[in-house]
């Protein structure tokens, strides 16, 4: 197949890369933190026979 274009792959790739700040925590700014792994999780039922 005839090029139409004389450029190759890589010439068409530009790569950029900058510095970005580290994100902040919700820990970091003195909040409560919940415990997810308590707080979500179902609780199992209790299944009693009717008397």
């Amino acid at each position: 197949m005839p090029q139409v274009i004389d450029v190759n792959p890589t010439d068409l790739i530009a790569t950029r890369a900058e510095n970005v700040a580290p994100r902040r925590t919700a820990a970091s700014g003195g909040a409560d933190v919940v415990d997810l792994a308590n707080t979500i999780r179902p609780k199992r039922a209790r299944i009693t026979p009717d008397s």
